[in-house]
């Protein structure tokens, strides 16, 4: 199975339409729920696990500010950076990677 990162130009679009408060906040619910869905793509529920893993990951190690820079970069060099394919690879590997770490850095944000 191979699954690919959120549709960056979709990425990018919601990114620009998200009030900049937001973006510095949290990852709006919106950017997250359109990234499973990219990602998903008729993919199947195993698919949908997996890409929930990954922007759990991507959400637990970047701010949505360096996301968002993240996006713009690939979409400027057509390829995902290494840092991103082992939040990929950890998904595919274990899809519950970065299920409790992003809890433990959603708890220690409140």
């Amino acid at each position: 199975m191979h699954l690919f990162p959120i549709s960056f130009i979709t990425a990018l679009f919601l990114a620009t339409t998200t009030l900049a408060a937001n973006a510095q906040a949290s990852y709006p619910k919106k950017v997250v729920a359109q990234y499973v869905e990219d990602c998903t793509a008729g993919r199947g529920n195993q698919a949908r696990v997996v890409c929930t893993c990954i922007i759990n990951g991507i959400q637990a190690k970047y701010t949505y500010e360096e996301f968002q820079i993240l996006n713009s970069q690939i979409s400027q060099i057509g390829k995902v950076p290494a840092r991103l394919n082992n939040i990929i690879k950890a998904c595919k590997a274990n899809p519950n990677s970065f299920q409790v770490q992003l809890r433990k850095t959603r708890r220690s944000s409140t």
